[in-house]
């Protein structure tokens, strides 16, 4: 639904162009352009096709079974405020409540972009620049957008929570709490019923938005939540003891003062970083939980990504692309379309379909193994 870079490789932003910010919107408009008038199977809508396709192959039904039988009692999905704004989001959105529904499970929606992004991550972002502060239309048409997707969904015992901002950041508390209760005032006139999620600031990696305790003088129904992630990444000599450590602090910097509230919290993503960090993390969630008897919710970020193992990114890795040099491989198949969407030059019906049957988690006799499967397979050293 919501597309980051870092699920597609090779980078994106070589096929933007070099110095080119790499989110979907550059994306789109350069292989749009690029393509204008070349006899190629999508011609000039290619960049609005390739999403389209994306969006249709790289999660299917066969990915929500395959969470639930994991043990996945909610799915967390983020949703782009354009996407909403032009109704492409919700026949998606519907599909997968549907699924969720049939599978036992609940959704949660993250509002993962809005008008003039509220960070500077060019994935959120193609200028880089955390808009939505400081503008009041923007911030308007924020509150517009959740306005409509609550009203249409108001009604539905499947969505579990709204998660009102993916990961705000670049504002300062004050401002973030105004437009907080501002949001909130405003989806409860069309849905008094579903939870609300409330993410702290500095991509959701503080609390101290909360620390006056407004939050539950405002709505009753409402949750914090912050991300459990390592902001410096995980580096050449780091151990498991350094990540447990890192994370007891985070425990008593960011999480206490949360609990001190008597609010439930959420910890709406953990992950990323390395193998190491969420073996740390995991032990560390299912210390506190034995040693203090607190219960929260988590959710694991991400089921799945197409990222080659560099770096800390080990937990986002299914499949090498960049390696793809031998013929007739899921990675040789996805590789040779972007080498030719990167060059601008023309790719055949085949290409296409080829590639994009390779994105799903099953196809044919080959099978993904997602992030999460990976991790959990990982972790607990039984089959997934």
């Amino acid at each position: 639904m919501f597309i980051e870079k870092f699920f597609m490789e090779p980078d994106p932003s070589d096929i933007a162009g070099p110095g080119v910010i790499e989110n979907e919107h550059s994306i789109t408009d350069y292989l749009n352009t690029v393509y204008t008038g070349q006899s190629v199977p999508y011609g000039g809508s290619t960049g609005t096709q390739f999403f389209a396709d994306w969006r249709a192959n790289f999660i299917t039904s066969d990915d929500i079974a395959m969470i639930a039988a994991d043990g996945a009692t909610v799915v967390r999905v983020g949703v782009s405020d354009f996407l909403i704004s032009d109704g492409r989001a919700f026949p998606i959105l519907d599909n997968l409540i549907a699924q969720c529904k049939a599978n036992g499970m609940m959704v949660v929606i993250d509002m993962a972009t809005m008008p003039g992004c509220f960070n500077i991550s060019p994935n959120c972002s193609i200028e880089r620049t955390a808009g939505l502060w400081g503008n009041d239309a923007n911030k308007a048409a924020a509150i517009a957008t959740w306005v409509q997707l609550a009203t249409r969904y108001r009604d539905e015992p499947a969505i579990f929570a709204y998660d009102l901002i993916g990961e705000p950041s670049d504002v300062s508390d004050a401002e973030l709490e105004e437009f907080y209760k501002a949001l909130i005032t405003a989806i409860r006139t069309v849905d008094p019923n579903h939870i609300l999620v409330a993410e702290g600031g500095s991509f959701a990696l503080t609390s101290t938005v909360f620390n006056d305790g407004w939050l539950l003088a405002h709505d009753a129904n409402s949750v914090y939540s912050v991300h459990l992630y390592r902001a410096s990444g995980c580096n050449p000599g780091d151990t498991y003891a350094d990540f447990v450590s890192a994370i007891s602090q985070y425990g008593t910097d960011v999480i206490a003062p949360l609990v001190s509230h008597g609010r439930p919290w959420f910890i709406g993503e953990f992950g990323g970083n390395c193998a190491t960090w969420v073996h740390a993390a995991c032990d560390s969630l299912l210390a506190v939980q034995s040693n203090t008897g607190l219960t929260f919710a988590t959710t694991y970020f991400t089921w799945k990504g197409l990222r080659p193992t560099a770096g800390g990114e080990q937990t986002k890795v299914i499949l090498n692309i960049n390696s793809g040099t031998t013929p007739g491989t899921p990675r040789y198949i996805w590789a040779t379309l972007m080498d030719k969407l990167q060059a601008g030059t023309a790719y055949t019906q085949a290409d296409w379909d080829a590639a994009f049957a390779m994105i799903k988690t099953t196809s044919g006799s080959f099978h993904f193994r997602t992030v999460a499967q990976g991790f959990l397979q990982d972790y607990f050293a039984a089959p997934v």
